[in-house]
Order: structure tokens, then C-alpha cells, then sequence
């Protein structure tokens, strides 16, 4: 609900932070459909590269995770401070 209120809050502004918390929020609500439809999250992407099988993931999954890298670049991304 956090990331929610935070959306709505910085809606008008198009910046980096509100797509990453857009991700987030798109995820999350992805799988949360996901457990209360099926009673789990259903992974279905499943990757093999010759011999190393790679963890099975799903979009929103994805989705989280790219968000939150997002806000990691964002917040170690150097912000110009306004002069007094």
C-alpha cells in the first residue's frame, strides 16, 4: 500500500523513481492475483542453457526485481542540490 500512496503522490512527475515503484506495485499485484487465484505463484519461464538450468521465474517476478534495481541506480545516481 506504501508503494500505492507514493504513486499517487509523485503522479504527476515522470521520473525514473515512479516507473521503478510502478514495476514494483505491477508485480506485486501480479502475484498476489497469482496466490489468490491458484494458491501459489506460478512460475512458467523455464531456461536451459546447455547443462545449467536456470530458476524458474514469472514476469512479475521480473518486474519486482527490474523495479527494484531501479530504485537502487536511482537512489546512487547523483542528485543536483538546488543553490541558496
Amino acid at each position: 500500500m506504501l508503494v500505492l500512496f507514493v504513486m499517487v503522490r509523485l503522479a504527476d512527475r515522470f521520473t525514473l523513481t515512479t516507473i521503478a515503484l510502478a514495476l514494483v506495485f505491477a508485480g506485486a499485484l501480479g502475484n498476489v492475483h497469482d496466490r489468490i487465484a491458484y494458491g501459489s505463484v506460478v512460475d512458467f519461464i523455464e531456461v536451459h542453457i546447455f547443462s545449467y538450468h536456470w530458476p524458474d521465474f514469472n514476469i512479475a517476478d521480473s518486474s519486482v526485481v527490474t523495479g527494484a534495481c531501479l530504485l537502487l541506480l536511482d537512489s546512487l545516481r547523483h542528485k543536483k542540490t538546488p543553490v541558496q
